[in-house]
């Protein structure tokens, strides 16, 4: 017994002195607990116990139950016994995927359909389901897993070994019982050949965090990921990671959605259109002495227009644009009209407007926004800002994941002072689970979706910090939004400045929450809104640069001598043929995406991060076709595969580099 004790605790040192130095947040966790228990200012709730059968369990010492209840190391090794290489059972899907019929290939590939990320990934998608179905097929090997829970971790132990895995994320929400576990298993010498996640009694930031630092390391091995749940109690947890794997960037904001916002911004710049300088902050503006009313198409919008309607004149109201067919329908006139989304669909956001109600408001769009709903308001001034590309040399970009969010952080910016936000909701509303007012195009009700292994993003259903309430109703996009939020806010908003948020759905960081009751609008003095429209008009264009400049048809000449590069590179992949599948990935595939990678990092080429996002999505399909057990014909498949890969990425370099020769035309 001794000799077990002694075993027990050297092992616990030696875990300690692994997370001191690999771990140090999760060393600090456990060093506080350990601190406290020792000091008697916490009092255990489990504890270690030592059965004269031989083995360990963990006793809950306020019921005095064990949490085994049997001997833990065979109920280990029955529960790691439940994983298998079958593609399905405790499986993880760490990437999107859509059923797709051979007859639909060309169709999808076609460019009209360009907006779908399945344009120029359809046909690896395809070939995947085809040599590896899900539902009859096995892999070859397991990459990575994730644990949901970790008791003394026995089965943690047994099936890293047995099945040699490579990168392992462990959840645990209970920090006693992992503290125990380190007196069990030796985290350090797993480490030796496991690469692992911790996420231990953590926050949902804190678990987002860790979540996608998993996903983001060997995401080429993402499509499939066994996981096992130590108890019953997972639902939740596995729900949490599901809406974090889907709110990933990629799959988000797909590769061809960059192309798109890259072709849009160039097509305006060559034009001549009017591209702000966001490049730095404005302290002195038409904005900064007046009160600010950020309107946008969440909820809380629709619940208080009689306040909007009555108090308008008091604030310089900013609206979104997918909100104003409900304002002029109230009679309620923004000063200036926000929009970013790159979709055509846009386009039914201005069908039945009364544009003759909006002629002394403001347009600051987006360079992403589609060319034909430009084309809709060609009447209009717009005033574009670069969204995330740099191809306007010199005027910055700002970017944001969605409208709102984007209509409060640009007048931080522009260098108000007091911004008053209303519809930045960023949840349901609670009482009728819908995410949008009534006349946004996209407003649905949103139900629980219950499937375990996959999530409709759209539909999925999430919680979080109420504004006003303890907790609202929420989707794993709006969560997204609220991490981006609290970053852009971190960074734009100055001490002198104050954002109070008025709406009935997320709390925001950075924000102060107020009930629109609370504000004593008629205090605020009327605005000449003729004068104001004047001034801004005046400010946005002195800001401004109108033409197309040769330093910026440079930079764009620059990025399409990227294009050229890799279309050099790849007819030279074309002539290498690897015998096997080993050599086609890491002699031919990895190396030609490292190749990628390294342009993107030193050269901040555009085409150079489409193509990283790209393989974020086909390198998990690619990866997985490859590791499948007992494939018949492997050197005809695997060559195949590498024509189609090819094929496929040639598609979106041809199109890049075509599109930005059609530009410089110009």
């Amino acid at each position: 017994m001794i000799d077990l004790e002694y075993q027990a605790f050297t092992k616990y040192k030696k875990n300690l002195e692994y997370f001191e130095k690999n771990h140090f947040q999760l060393f600090q966790k456990l060093s506080t607990l350990e601190i406290a228990i020792n000091s008697a200012v916490y009092q255990e709730n489990y504890s270690l116990e030592y059965k004269n059968e031989g083995y360990f369990d963990i006793q809950e010492l306020s019921s005095g139950n064990f949490l085994y209840g049997e001997n833990s190391k065979i109920y280990s090794e029955k529960l790691a016994s439940t994983i298998n290489y079958h593609r399905t059972g405790s499986v993880f899907e760490g990437q999107q995927r859509f059923p797709i019929k051979k007859e639909e290939l060309e169709e999808i590939g076609d460019f009209k359909n360009f907006h779908s990320s399945l344009w120029a990934t359809a046909q690896i998608v395809y070939f995947n389901a085809k040599i590896a179905p899900k539902a009859s097929s096995e892999m070859q090997k397991l990459y990575k897993f994730i644990f949901l829970e970790t008791g003394l971790g026995f089965h943690i132990e047994y099936i890293i070994k047995k099945y040699n895995i490579s990168v392992a994320f462990i959840f645990e929400k209970n920090l006693e019982i992992f503290r125990l576990s380190l007196f069990t298993i030796d985290y350090a010498e797993l480490s030796n050949k496991t690469m692992f996640f911790f996420s231990i009694m953590d926050t949902f930031d804190a678990l987002q965090y860790t979540f996608t630092s998993f996903l983001n390391e060997q995401f080429n091995h993402n499509l499939y990921i066994k996981y096992l749940p130590f108890s019953n109690h997972y639902d939740e947890t596995l729900h949490d990671l599901q809406s974090i794997t889907l709110s990933q960037n990629h799959i988000l904001y797909p590769y061809q959605a960059y192309m798109a916002r890259s072709f849009n911004a160039i097509e305006k710049i060559s034009q001549g259109k009017c591209f702000f300088n966001i490049a730095q902050t404005y302290t002195h503006s038409p904005l900064s002495s007046k009160p600010i009313l950020v309107l946008a198409s969440g909820p809380s919008l629709q619940n208080n227009t009689q306040w909007i309607q009555k108090h308008q004149e008091h604030f310089l109201t900013i609206a979104v644009l997918s909100a104003c067919k409900h304002l002029l329908h109230h009679d309620i006139i923004p000063d200036v009209i926000v929009h970013i989304d790159p979709q055509e669909i846009s386009l039914s956001l201005i069908e039945g407007l009364d544009l003759s109600k909006l002629e002394r408001s403001t347009f600051i769009f987006g360079s992403s926004v589609h060319p034909k709903v430009i084309e809709k308001l060609s009447n209009i001034p717009i005033i574009f800002i670069e969204e995330a590309t740099s191809f306007k040399v010199g005027h910055g970009f700002f970017t944001l994941p969605s409208i709102g969010e984007y209509a409060t952080i640009l007048p931080l910016i522009l260098g108000a002072k007091e911004i008053y936000i209303l519809g930045v909701d960023l949840a349901l509303n609670p009482n009728t689970m819908k995410d949008h007012i009534d006349l946004h195009i996209a407003s649905k009700h949103i139900s629980h979706n219950h499937d375990q292994d996959s999530v409709e993003f759209q539909n999925s259903l999430c919680y979080v910090k109420g504004n006003f309430l303890d907790r609202v109703p929420s989707k794993p996009n709006f969560r997204l939004s609220l991490t981006q939020f609290h970053k852009a806010i971190l960074r734009y908003k100055q001490d002198h400045q104050t954002v109070y948020n008025l709406s009935n759905g997320a709390y925001l960081e950075g924000t102060i929450p107020l009930h629109v009751n609370d504000i004593e609008a008629f205090k605020i003095p009327l605005l000449s809104k003729e004068t104001l429209s004047h001034e801004l008009s005046v400010f946005l264009k002195a800001h401004s640069s109108c033409e197309f400049r040769n330093i910026d048809r440079e930079h764009i000449q620059k990025q399409r001598g990227n294009s050229v590069a890799i279309l050099r590179k790849m007819k030279e992949l074309r002539q290498i043929t690897p015998k096997e599948p080993e050599n086609y990935l890491f002699r031919k595939l990895i190396p030609f995406v490292q190749e990628i990678s390294e342009m993107d990092r030193d050269a901040r080429s555009d085409l150079g991060e489409i193509l990283f996002e790209y393989f974020k999505i086909t390198l998990s399909f690619i990866f997985d076709t490859c590791n499948t057990k007992s494939m018949k014909d492997s050197k005809k498949y695997h060559k195949e595969l590498d024509n189609l890969v090819l094929d496929e990425v040639e598609k979106v370099v041809s199109t890049y580099d075509q599109k930005l020769r059609e530009y410089l035309s110009q």
